[in-house]
């Protein structure tokens, strides 16, 4: 079934696609209506923007006009269409992928996945668009990933079929690498430690595993980590032991790892 709507207007309610009919008739009559009656247009008139109900006894003679006189309509269903009036605009909304993402063992994302275009144009009623802040995607799911790629993500469609996206797809891409381990040795830290005393450190370095992307291997250096032996934790139940804090490492990391994580120290007076 077609609407025929004013120009510049459209519906925030949504309407029927079809209508379901019981007819009275002969068997070539009731052909004859399949074949010119698969569409149906309804003109949608209205006065100063308010909702209208159409009936089924308006809709039945609007029909029956067209209708040969051995062809009876028995009923409609539905019983009523309610057409909501509304005025059609365009919006510019942000575009949000959702995605299911699989690596393949020992590989990472190089940077967060990128979409392209970024925002998409809204197309529909002013009073549905105006509640919209954002719009998703569908899922892409990739499994096993080892490669960069770079897939087209259809937008989710809206329950109103009135509701258009200019473009309706965006296209999500990834930079994927292998990840790599580096071990690197950094000086430890010391805090809160009294002005009366002397905490000496056994060892007073320790080795960190990191796991990195194979790009950034050769940024890693030693500065870029803290690591903290805080006086106020010294454990008590373990003589001369003393807790280690790893507190700051660069965000491009994945993980790290600290090859103990608590060492020996003495206190001296000073």
């Amino acid at each position: 079934m077609d609407y025929n709507l004013p120009m510049g207007k459209t519906y925030s309610k949504a309407l029927p696609d079809a209508i379901e009919l019981d007819i009275e008739a002969s068997g070539w009559e009731l052909l004859g209506f399949y074949l010119q009656f698969k569409k149906f247009n309804i003109d949608l008139e209205f006065e100063n923007n308010e909702p209208k109900i159409i009936n089924s006894i308006s809709l039945k003679a609007k029909l029956q006009k067209n209708l040969s006189p051995d062809i009876k309509i028995i009923e409609f269903r539905p019983d009523q269409i309610e057409y909501v009036p509304d005025d059609k605009i365009e919006k510019w909304i942000p575009v949000l992928l959702k995605s299911n993402l699989q690596l393949a063992d020992e590989y990472m994302l190089k940077d967060s996945i990128l979409i392209e275009p970024k925002i998409v144009k809204m197309i529909g009623p002013a009073t549905v668009l105006e509640k919209i802040d954002y719009w998703e995607t569908e899922i892409l799911q990739l499994d096993q990933v080892q490669n960069n790629f770079r897939h087209a993500v259809q937008l989710k469609r809206h329950a109103l079929k009135n509701i258009d996206f200019q473009p309706n797809r965006i296209e999500a891409i990834g930079k994927v690498e292998q990840i790599t381990e580096k071990k690197i040795e950094v000086e430890i830290q010391k805090r809160n430690v009294p002005d009366s005393l002397q905490l000496i450190l056994l060892p007073n370095k320790i080795d960190l595993l990191c796991l990195v992307g194979i790009s950034d291997y050769e940024l890693i250096q030693a500065d870029q980590f803290v690591v903290v032996a805080d006086f106020d934790k010294i454990v008590k139940s373990k003589e001369n032991k003393i807790r280690l804090e790893l507190k700051d490492y660069p965000e491009y990391i994945l993980k790290v790892n600290l090859t103990s994580k608590e060492t020996d120290f003495i206190i001296r007076k000073k």
